[in-house]
Parts: structure tokens; sequence; C-alpha cells
């Protein structure tokens, strides 16, 4: 997913395609920046829980879901929110060219899984690179969507190493303290 979202960035066509508006001055600067991200190292792999017994969903649940609503109604909006979690990170921290570069800058796919268990997201960090986050939910008969987004903080285009990164995830990446990222393991993101 990560090698597909670099080939989609990469493209013109593809980009002119699905903006309906001429592209700012902003746009082709985090375009730009993206572009010249290298996804072909060593990442260090992330995780996060978003379950919706998780800490981050239970607080944002907190803060949006106020209203008396049919459970089927609270569980489709807490999926909406968990697909939706990196982009509200986005907009913590981001310009409205940031916010427009992660709704066009996004690759999705739905496969099944029999051995599925949690909603999380996975967040692949690279050397001097924005960071993807693939985000996966669960939904009926097996199924898994997985979403894959740019994370566009601009720390991590000179972070060099796990220690820089952990500073990112700790001093940056954090929605209200909220956010939990463990560190996984070093992934060969080449072998996939």
């Amino acid at each position: 997913m990560v090698s597909t979202l670099k080939i989609l960035a990469d493209s013109d066509t593809y980009i002119d395609a699905i903006n309906d508006s001429p592209r700012s001055p902003d746009f082709n600067n985090l375009l730009s920046k993206t572009r010249n991200c290298n996804y072909e190292n060593e990442a260090v792999l992330y995780f996060l829980d978003i379950s919706s017994d998780s800490d981050i969903m239970q607080v944002l649940s907190s803060k949006f879901f106020q209203l008396d609503v049919p459970d089927i109604v609270e569980d489709y909006m807490k999926t909406v929110l968990s697909k939706s979690l990196i982009p509200i990170l986005t907009a913590s921290f981001g310009n409205e060219e940031t916010i427009k570069s992660c709704s066009l800058l996004d690759f999705s796919t739905l496969f099944s899984d029999r051995s599925f268990e949690q909603n999380c997201v996975l967040l692949f960090c690279y050397k001097n690179a924005y960071p993807v986050a693939i985000t996966f939910i669960q939904g009926e008969d097996f199924t898994v969507n997985a979403i894959a987004r740019y994370v566009f903080l601009d720390a991590f285009l000179d972070a060099v190493d796990e220690a820089d990164f952990e500073k990112i995830l700790e001093n940056s990446l954090t929605l209200d303290h909220i956010l939990k990222f463990k560190k996984i393991k070093p992934y060969n993101t080449t072998a996939k």
C-alpha cells in the first residue's frame, strides 16, 4: 500500500484527474516534498489501537457522541471516526492545503481476514520522509478496510532515526496527549 500511495503521489495524471481546482503553490510545494521522499528503505513501524474501547476512541467518542442515537448509528459513527482519525490529526497541525492533500492522496483496499481482531493504525516512519499511516477497520463477514494516507508533518522530513520519530510522536502527534503509538519493529517495505 505504501508503494501504491507513492505511485499515486508521483502521477500528475492522477492528481489532475481527482483535483477539481487548479493547484495552489502550497499544494504544489507539499506534492514536491512528497515526491522527494524515499519509501524504499527500511521503515520503523508503530502501532495505534483504535478499537472501540481504546483510550483514543473513548475520548473522541465522548467529544462527538453526546447525542441520543440508536446503537447502530453510534457504531457506524465510530467506524467513520476511526477512518477519519488521520485526517483529524492532520487538521490539528496542518493548513487547508495539508488537509486537502490528505484527502486527495489516499489509497484504500478491502480484503478478507478471518483472524483480524482489532481496528488499528500502523504508522510506517522512514528517514527524511512523511510517514504513511494505514488504518485497518473491521467490516462485516470478515472484511477489513485498509486506508493508506500520508501524515503531512514537516518535522518528519528532518527525522533520521527512531529517536527522532519517537520525539515527534511524543511532542507533535499527540491529539490532546491521548495517542499512544507503540513501536513494533523495523520493517523492510522493499520486500512487500
